[in-house]
């Protein structure tokens, strides 16, 4: 059990607004006055949820920050309640649709760069040593194709990290991967990498895998080098037989990428497509001296053969070559936090949706 006190996002909640501690979720009070309504909340939903919601409420509020909707899980409690089911979520709902379900924009991200900046400060320390960074902790598919790319083409001299965690479900079998390069990748990545450990500190994972540590925007991996592959906790948007109906929301971003924004850092999103349109419609911005457009690619193994080709690229430039060519935008986006400028905007989306699930409370009760 994690606290308050070691992560960017409170404990799960689930029960009625009369039992909610609003000192623990103040970004929630404006519940309060719905407190005699028939509603249940969900607050910090996450992933792989085995508990049903309680039949016999009219409506119920969820909300996801630290993970995604859960779209299995939801489908099913679509089926098993007869309520208006409302999401707020920071990333988009696309073409998932279901019944009875209403997905609205709702941002806590402006409440963690707070935290991070009460636990880290935002003090700027840059002194580039390497080109790039990059961690693989847990080991999914798409960062270990990246790491094996970085690897390969760039060579192990850049600050990597690699460890043994891997769960088969995270990983594709050679069978689906229908790129001859990813599949090259996959395959040299369990010949040559796949259990050795790579370290750069004394990093243990059951001892510091809080946000408490891993959201430092001014670790070496960040300050000492030009560049950063995230790495996000989900890389899949794609999950259809057809390319193009893609069905997973997002894109969900952690503190992987959070730390970057902050940190002055330029970042190439290894994670859900599009990441950095989603983030330039919040106002920060990305005008890198390399292609960006692999980020708008849908299909999950396309966007990581961009990946791998920025990668064969950025191997024929300098370090001071990606520093420089992407300095203005990482200055730009941490002035972006620090002056409250992306706090106004999330507060501005929010009150919006919060409007929204009022009048439709309203509407629906009258």
């Amino acid at each position: 059990m994690t606290s308050d006190k070691e992560m960017l996002f409170p404990e799960p909640f689930g029960g009625g607004i009369s039992d909610v501690e609003f000192n623990r979720y103040p970004e929630c009070k404006w519940l309060r006055p719905l407190k005699t309504k028939n509603i249940f909340l969900q607050l910090h939903n996450g992933i792989g949820i085995d508990v049903n919601l309680p039949t016999g409420y009219e409506f119920y509020i969820l909300t996801h920050h630290l993970e995604p909707p859960d779209n299995e899980w939801l489908t099913k409690q679509s089926k098993l309640t007869d309520g208006t089911i409302i999401v707020l979520y920071e990333g988009h709902s696309y073409n998932f649709v279901l019944p009875n379900v209403i997905f609205l924009p709702y941002f806590y991200r402006h409440h963690a760069f707070d935290k991070m900046i009460e636990w880290f400060g935002v003090k700027v320390n840059k002194n580039i040593n390497n080109k790039v960074s990059m961690f693989c902790n847990r080991i999914t598919e798409s960062k270990l194709i990246t790491f094996t790319a970085i690897a390969e083409y760039m060579g192990l001299d850049n600050l990597l990290v690699l460890h043994k965690w891997l769960e088969e479900k995270n990983i594709d079998q050679p069978e689906q991967i229908h790129h001859s390069e990813i599949l090259e990748l996959h395959n040299t990545f369990f010949k040559k990498y796949h259990g050795t450990e790579m370290v750069i500190d004394d990093f243990v994972n059951r001892r510091d895998n809080f946000q408490s540590v891993t959201a430092n925007p001014w670790q070496p991996s960040y300050q000492e080098c030009a560049l950063h592959f995230t790495g996000e906790s989900i890389s899949l948007s794609d999950i259809s037989e057809n390319i193009g109906d893609y069905q997973y929301p997002g894109p969900h971003l952690s503190e992987k990428t959070l730390k970057c924004l902050l940190g002055q850092t330029a970042f190439v999103p290894v994670g859900q497509f599009d990441t950095y349109g989603h983030l330039t419609q919040l106002g920060f911005e990305f005008n890198y001296n390399f292609d960006t457009s692999f980020d708008s690619i849908i299909g999950d193994h396309d966007r990581l053969l961009g990946i791998v080709n920025l990668i064969k690229q950025f191997a024929n430039m300098s370090k001071e070559e990606l520093f420089d060519g992407t300095r203005e935008s990482s200055i730009h986006n941490y002035n972006h936090i620090i002056s409250g400028d992306f706090y106004d905007i999330c507060e501005n989306i929010n009150q919006k949706s919060i409007e929204q699930v009022l009048n439709i409370i309203e509407s629906k009760i009258k």
